[in-house]
């Protein structure tokens, strides 16, 4: 084959093969076109949906809630009906929540298309301190949370300073550790110190000492009570009667 054969057989590959590459490329950069123009128009659509209120908050739900008023709690999420879904603080409307009496913890997070779930775990309420004429409620970890009411179900523990936590703590865990059905039985606590707790049941006085191994000494009082006198447990492997 003569040089200049090689020479136009060479050309007339390299041009086939732009021609190819013309021909492949065009339906590439049009697939690119098109998935820019799709990412601006979604980008476009966000900004658009964040800065008007097309998605508005229809409606607060109140979940979890006994005795928290449901109202006041709306109020303390700061959302209100007709707010922009996707531009709710829910850590701030959850701090609110938080402030309200009987919450405990609180979630707040959007339900879409356009509600707000606030889901509330209240304070669990087993006795109250008085300080003067005044109820401090306390719960079952030992936390006072509330003034001035009486919540019903609840005991005051007798001789117990409103100033001393350890007192409260351990009568909170007393009652915390007891079954219900011995709750249910019982009439009274006191807590004068944290290592001196009696329980009165009707008829009958349990002494605990402190709240230490309050499991043993919770099924030695189921053990005892309804038996003939008043009975110590603070070592709940023997008790022994008074």
């Amino acid at each position: 084959m003569s040089r200049a054969s090689r020479i136009t057989r060479d050309s007339a590959a390299r041009a086939k093969g732009k021609k190819f590459l013309k021909k492949n490329g065009a339906p590439k950069k049009r697939v690119q076109k098109i998935i820019a123009g799709l990412v601006a128009l979604i980008v476009l659509l966000g900004v658009l949906m964040y800065a008007v209120p097309i998605l508005k908050v229809a409606q607060i739900d109140v979940q979890g809630t006994t005795h928290a008023d449901v109202e006041a709690i709306r109020e303390a999420s700061t959302i209100n009906v007709g707010d922009n879904m996707l531009r709710l603080d829910m850590a701030s409307a959850a701090k609110g929540v938080s402030s309200v009496a009987w919450v405990e913890k609180v979630t707040v997070k959007r339900s879409w298309p356009t509600t707000v779930t606030v889901e509330v775990t209240e304070h669990n309420a087993v006795g109250y301190v008085m300080d003067g004429d005044t109820p401090h409620v306390v719960d079952e970890n030992g936390q006072v949370f509330l003034t001035g009411v009486k919540p019903e179900g609840t005991l005051e523990f007798k001789k117990t300073k409103p100033d001393d936590a350890r007192a409260i703590d351990s009568a909170s865990k007393v009652l915390r550790t007891l079954s219900p059905e011995l709750r249910g039985k019982l009439e009274g606590i006191e807590a004068g110190s944290a290592d001196s707790i009696r329980l009165f049941f009707p008829n009958q006085v349990v002494y605990w000492g402190s709240s230490d191994r309050a499991d043993e000494k919770a099924e030695a009082t189921r053990i005892v009570l309804g038996r003939k006198g008043n009975w110590n447990v603070s070592n709940p492997a023997m008790p022994t009667v008074k």
